[in-house]
């Protein structure tokens, strides 16, 4: 898809594809939420969404301990997550 957007590019700026990749990323996103179950897929849509993949400030708790998503990385937060 960028290969062809920089094709397009080259006839004229306002020429893009938008919709190239939308069967494959909804295919990836099927894959990944059956893999993980709906408890964690729902975490990490929480986590990329709400938080803005850690950058807001949103604390939340697991086993009465207190995280902040600003301090953790995808890595921690995954661990905490899947334990």
């Amino acid at each position: 898809m960028d290969q062809l957007n920089v094709a397009l590019d080259a006839l004229g700026s306002d020429n893009f594809l938008f919709s190239l990749a939308e069967p494959v990323e909804s295919a990836y996103i099927q894959l990944v939420e059956e893999l993980l179950g709906p408890e964690l897929w729902d975490w990490v849509m929480w986590w990329i969404y709400e938080t803005e993949c850690g950058t807001k400030a949103m604390g939340f708790q697991v086993n009465h301990v207190e995280y902040c998503p600003t301090q953790l990385t995808f890595d921690q937060f995954w661990t905490i997550i899947s334990a």
